[in-house]
């Protein structure tokens, strides 16, 4: 693998190679995330921008109001031994001392922690706990937003792709307020959490709870605040924090990985992990507004079905029931484009079922997808419900994405194809 390295010293110099070279550039902060994308073959960019030599997006400071400052770029040793940021709250310093190793917290930085998004990492539950609020700039300018509204799901930002995050702002804590992180580690003090939590209590003059915020790291695609739980603590002694302990279970969506091994059912999803090998079954259920004819007709037209699947570039006949098209999709900070072909293996109009195979490779990645999808059509009082059944095997790189981020690819394809099929249908009335 190449691809050209550009080391800018002023931001404006980076924003200027963003809009250069667009997608096919990656940026780097402290590259822990990035250089092990790359060796997995999963990232290839053909330009690597550095932000290093970025002065301006160093540096921790007190701000003239009484938060803190931290700079991008600021590594995670940084934050951990500066005397502002422990000043401002030790709970932070805990939090950033307890990312990984010092070698890794002396190399990986606050940024790019942040655009990585990695949903079980130490700090961004703490930083949400003391509400703060993530500063991003682009050629087009810049915006401030909450550092809750950043991570969107696994590994997936509201960051443009031309915006780089320059700093992190966090407003003075109030007189009265205390702040915890804590975190469950299933081996050594060294590994992801199963389980953390980072919270701030500010407490009223009689010792009752006045304000809280409260936020689960590695439980679900995003840092999650616990909303009811803080609801209701407001008013309470803190003897009472025990009571409100149940009502986490429902606002938690715990992530399918090596540490937990669990079936969840979503909002019209059924999901269970194999667990041998990257072998999985899922079920999407969608109800058109329509007979059961029309969408029949449109499902079968296949080239024109395919097109309500996101990132579907072609779709061609290549035989009596065969076609061979393009998808390309977005992983995070990785594009896929898979190339392969599927088979109509089997049509039943009166029952309204069929079955497909479909075999697609990335070539440049190094990985393969196979699936089998069953189909079914179901008439309810002039509406239609649309049940795929998708039994997925996933080969080579594709696999080190993990199970809980391939199925939310997956529901969220199903989901905008289910979406697209109904506007289809009824424009075709």
């Amino acid at each position: 693998m190449t691809f050209d390295y550009h080391e800018p010293r002023t931001l404006a110099e980076a924003l200027a190679l963003l809009d250069r070279y667009g997608e096919d550039a990656h940026l780097m902060a402290g590259g822990t995330a990035t250089v092990l994308l790359m060796r997995q073959g999963l990232l290839r960019p053909g330009h690597v921008i550095a932000l290093r030599a970025i002065d301006e997006l160093g540096g921790i400071a007190h701000t003239p109001d009484g938060g803190l400052r931290i700079g991008a770029m600021a590594t995670h040793r940084a934050v951990e031994r500066s005397a502002d940021a422990f000043a401002y709250s030790p709970a932070l310093t805990d939090a950033f001392g307890s990312v990984a190793t010092v070698r890794i917290r002396n190399q990986a930085t606050v940024g790019g922690n942040l655009a990585h998004a990695d949903p079980a990492q130490d700090p961004p539950p703490m930083l949400s706990a003391l509400n703060a609020t993530v500063s991003v700039r682009s050629s087009r300018g810049g915006r401030s937003l909450p550092i809750e509204e950043l991570a969107v799901d696994h590994f997936t930002t509201s960051l443009a792709h031309d915006e780089i995050i320059t700093e992190v702002i966090l407003p003075p804590i109030e007189p009265g307020t205390r702040e915890t992180y804590l975190k469950f580690l299933p081996r050594t003090a060294d590994d992801y959490a199963t389980v953390s939590v980072a919270a701030t209590l500010r407490f009223a003059p009689g010792g009752t709870i006045a304000e809280t915020r409260i936020v689960l790291g590695a439980v679900g695609p995003t840092p999650i605040r616990a909303r009811r739980v803080e609801d209701a603590l407001r008013g309470q002694p803190v003897s009472r924090a025990r009571d409100a302990v149940d009502l986490v279970r429902d606002e938690i969506d715990p992530i399918d990985d090596l540490r937990g091994l669990q079936a969840r059912d979503g909002a019209g999803v059924d999901w269970t992990r194999a667990r041998a090998g990257h072998q999985m079954k899922f079920t999407h259920t969608a109800t058109v507004a329509a007979p059961r004819d029309k969408v029949w007709a449109r499902i079968m037209d296949i080239p024109s079905a395919a097109r309500c699947v996101p990132g579907v570039a072609s779709v061609r006949a290549s035989g009596k029931d065969k076609y061979e098209g393009t998808l390309a999709v977005q992983i995070g900070p990785v594009r896929l484009v898979l190339d392969g072909d599927f088979v109509m293996t089997a049509r039943d109009e009166q029952a309204g079922t069929a079955s497909l195979k479909a075999d697609a490779k990335d070539s440049r990645v190094g990985g393969a997808i196979r699936a089998t999808m069953d189909l079914a059509l179901a008439e309810k009082e002039g509406q239609t419900e649309v049940k795929i059944a998708t039994d997925l095997a996933v080969m080579g790189r594709l696999g080190e994405f993990g199970q809980a981020v391939i199925k939310r690819k997956a529901d969220q394809l199903m989901g905008d194809f289910a979406d697209c099929l109904a506007r289809q249908v009824t424009t075709a009335r």
